[in-house]
């Protein structure tokens, strides 16, 4: 085989005498690499790379740990990275959040914030921003919260971020001998299940259930029905910690028990304040 003429690397400026640059990795430009063939390829390529890097990444989610375990052993090519599994699920929670009246991560003016319980605090600067707007009338009401509720949707999706660092903070304390990078990877695994499994899996089977049976109630109309599933996500949450912990962590039982119970009590604190800043900022927003 004739050896390729050597070329100047046109992103790091060294020698390439193969089909990729041995300093930086860039692909040897060829003639043809500037072609429609080409660009499908690569188009059809990225998607189907995608897709399969998803479905493996998804199929490892039911095994709680397996994903951060192996993303921090070096195993990285064939799933997708934490946080991109997580920000691409997020998208599809917000997609399909209104098909299932679900309200996990968006706080709608009706719901109760503030710990669980309507407060003065909350009335009154509710008050204060319809007085603020012009609709403190009561017939003004459903604008109003129209309004808030389709700006904190928008919010919710960039404030989602800032639950990982914070949970990821309590996982710390919980595991100090551990960098802080792995905290991260684990609560966005912990919250990928939390969006597939129970926020999308679980609502969609109810709702396809709710159509054959009537009487069952729907996630955002029952009050009672709302605290009996959160305290089966609460169950399943600690569950899902003490394994992975036991899995991600390598430490002794006792140890990832006691891991899960401090993430537990940290994950309702973080969401509880969560909820609130979610609240406040939208409110300031309008």
């Amino acid at each position: 085989m004739a050896a390729r003429a050597r070329i100047e690397c046109p992103t790091c400026r060294a020698t390439v005498e193969h089909a990729f640059c041995a300093h930086c990795g860039e692909k040897r430009f060829e003639p043809g690499d500037v072609s429609v063939r080409e660009y499908l390829s690569q188009v059809f390529g990225t998607l189907f790379s995608l897709e399969g890097k998803l479905w493996a990444s998804l199929a490892r989610l039911p095994r709680p740990g397996v994903l951060t375990a192996e993303f921090l052993r070096g195993a990285r090519v064939r799933r997708l990275k934490p946080f991109q599994l997580f920000a691409l699920l997020n998208v599809v929670y917000f997609f399909v959040q209104p098909w299932t009246g679900t309200n996990i991560f968006n706080a709608p003016l009706s719901e109760t914030v503030f710990f669980g319980s309507r407060s003065e605090l909350h009335d009154t600067l509710v008050a204060e921003k319809r007085a603020e707007l012009g609709l403190a009338a009561d017939a003004d009401l459903a604008a109003f919260k129209a309004r808030f509720d389709a700006r904190s949707n928008d919010w919710a999706k960039s404030l989602i971020v800032v639950f990982v660092p914070a949970l990821a903070l309590v996982s710390e304390l919980g595991r100090r001998r551990r960098r802080f990078a792995e905290q991260l990877a684990f609560v966005t695994e912990f919250l990928s299940f939390k969006i597939v499994v129970l926020s999308i899996a679980a609502p969609c089977a109810w709702l396809a259930t709710r159509r054959m049976f009537d009487a069952l109630p729907s996630f955002s109309s029952s009050p009672t029905f709302g605290v009996v599933w959160s305290l089966t996500t609460l169950a399943a949450s600690l569950a899902w910690f003490a394994v992975a912990s036991r899995r991600v962590f390598e430490g002794s039982v006792g140890a990832a028990v006691a891991h899960a119970l401090a993430l537990g009590i940290g994950y309702v604190a973080t969401w509880a304040a969560y909820h609130v800043l979610l609240f406040v900022v939208t409110l300031w927003s309008l």
